[in-house]
């Protein structure tokens, strides 16, 4: 239970960081973040705990992200050694894990990505939630089909 408790803190502390407006920067000291990961993947490989009945699926996904925090991790103190972009993806892979962990809905998973804004090169995190993610892309599918559907002759004139 107590490693259920930290792994809602450590995502909690990642969302809360970055959903302040303007907030760019979070800082979790990487030591406490690889022992709670370590924890967390000897009850999953011992299959003990909440973890006994997880799909083989699940525990894969998991420990496959695992793996990939580890390597952006790896020789560094705090996430604040680490650039934007790995910084987005290490808040990535621990909400990824969280959702899995939590058996949370997919569409509840917060994704963020850095992005430039119109008109500039200047890159901004920007986080949604996957049904979030989805809902715009449909929405955007839906403008492109509208707009291959009209049709225009030389004239001008449109259908």
């Amino acid at each position: 239970m107590q490693k259920f408790g930290m792994t809602i803190a450590l995502a909690v502390l990642i969302a809360a960081a970055t959903s302040v407006a303007g907030a760019e920067q979070f800082t979790l000291q990487t030591s406490d973040v690889i022992a709670q990961q370590k924890a967390i993947r000897a009850d999953i490989e011992a299959q003990k705990g909440r973890f006994a009945n997880m799909p083989a699926s699940k525990r894969k996904q998991v420990l496959a992200d695992q793996d990939r925090l580890f390597v952006l991790l790896d020789g560094t103190t705090s996430t604040a050694d680490l650039p934007e972009q790995k910084k987005t993806q290490v808040f990535n892979l621990v909400e990824s894990i969280t959702t899995a962990l939590n058996n949370d809905d997919a569409d509840d998973r917060m994704v963020c990505t850095r992005e430039a804004r119109t008109g500039s090169n200047f890159m901004t995190r920007v986080c949604r939630s996957s049904a979030q993610i989805r809902e715009e892309k449909d929405a955007a599918d839906s403008k492109m089909k509208q707009a291959n559907q009209r049709i225009c002759n030389t004239r001008g004139e449109c259908n």
